[in-house]
């Protein structure tokens, strides 16, 4: 069984070696060896890691573990490894079915390959770009504190978080490819890795959780995140003790992964004869044209509300700072600075005017929202500052 897992592992280096030697540039030219682009290299790294991942990772924990043995129960480091496993499993597994309760997304590829149909920016890819990614990536690196071996805790995590950069990293570039200034919009807004707290609570308010859809999806996953636990466990155990040891255990061990065991059956009937469909209806993923440009409309304008409110929120902050230091909250120069900046930024559709003179009201909006309630309802565009704007006039504010 090791000299078939280290066979497989063996024939996938060999076709990422063959990648490195033989690289084809964009013009169709095949570069060799040193000659070939770093870059080019990386995507074609990132495809076939995309297409073999399923495979790839399970195995390749298989022969590390198979190389390096798991630590012993009843360890004192193993213990704390033991513990710190199994809450980044959890973490991992909870983000994912967080993700995929509240807004599935279809990133399995066409043909090997990266594809995506729609540009998912809402449910918890409005505070992550890469939620699934992650979760892998914490399922992966919590297995491997659960066997407590620290050569391979340290030689699978970097191989895992090497291998998902670089699927990140080709994703990433095949989106930006297929949906342009959009996906660099989101880009700007949302982290690639880091999870970002702010405005967690409305999204989970704003959105209904789809039980149905997680365990249809997910249930492989669910399984698999008990089965390789439970399955190390036991390892340790038998290491320890040996069959006494083991034997000692195997009740609950058996309770534990027999009620997966059912649990993973059960939905997985339930699937394959259509008794478990998501909830999911054309409202949701629109077939029609006009429809799927309204859908991207509404995200882009729940992502502009939220990026009006942080700047808001920040504006706050400083016009506490300079109430605190007797400063004014207007500053013509400041202003006249933003608006130059932006215009030079314009790439279009809207004009500059039409730029100038939305953000003349936004700003004017914000100024107002720093005011006294006393001097709000006096806080007119005549009593802030006017600024001849590429066309026309408006008045404006800022922090």
């Amino acid at each position: 069984m090791r000299g078939e897992g280290c066979s497989t592992i063996l024939g996938w280096f060999r076709e990422i070696l063959c990648f490195a030697r033989h690289v084809p540039r964009s013009d169709g030219v095949v570069v060799r060896g040193h000659h070939a682009g770093m870059r080019t290299m990386n995507e074609q790294l990132a495809t076939l890691l995309f297409k073999r991942r399923n495979a790839i990772f399970p195995v390749t924990l298989a022969v590390l573990l198979a190389i390096f043995q798991p630590r012993a129960w009843g360890d004192p480091l193993g213990s704390i490894l033991l513990g710190a496993g199994i809450a980044l499993v959890v973490l991992g597994q909870g983000l994912r079915a967080l993700t995929i309760g509240l807004k599935y997304i279809k990133r399995g590829g066409k043909k090997g390959k990266f594809y995506a149909n729609d540009l998912v920016t809402d449910g918890i890819f409005s505070h992550c770009r890469n939620p699934l990614y992650v979760g892998n990536v914490l399922l992966g690196i919590g297995f491997l504190f659960v066997a407590g071996n620290l050569y391979a805790l340290v030689i699978g995590s970097a191989l895992i978080v090497w291998a998902y950069s670089l699927i990140v990293g080709g994703e990433e570039r095949y989106l930006r490819g297929r949906f342009g200034e959009s996906y660099e919009a989101y880009c700007r807004d949302v982290p690639r890795w880091m999870f970002r707290l702010g405005g967690l609570g409305n999204t989970l308010g704003a959105s209904r959780f789809d039980w149905v859809r997680l365990v249809n999806k997910e249930y492989g996953t669910l399984y698999t995140s008990l089965l390789i636990p439970v399955g190390l466990i036991g390892w340790k155990l038998y290491i320890a003790g040996g069959r006494s040891m083991l034997n000692d255990n195997l009740l609950v061990l058996g309770i534990i992964l027999g009620g997966g065991t059912v649990g993973y059956a059960v939905a997985r009937f339930l699937k394959k004869t259509r008794r478990l469909e998501p909830r999911e209806t054309a409202a949701t993923e629109p077939t029609d044209p006009l429809e799927r440009l309204r859908k991207n409309i509404d995200q882009l304008d729940a992502r502009l509300l939220r990026v009006l409110n942080e700047r808001a929120a920040t504006v706050l902050e400083i016009f506490a700072y300079k109430n605190a230091n007797g400063i004014e909250h207007f500053d013509s120069g400041r202003t006249h600075r933003i608006l130059d900046r932006i215009i030079a930024q314009n790439q279009g559709p809207l004009t500059d005017d039409q730029v100038e003179r939305i953000f003349q009201s936004m700003l004017e909006q914000i100024l107002r929202l720093g005011a006294e309630p006393s001097e709000e309802a006096s806080t007119t565009r005549a009593d802030v500052v006017v600024r001849a704007p590429v066309s026309g006039t408006g008045a404006i504010a800022n922090a």
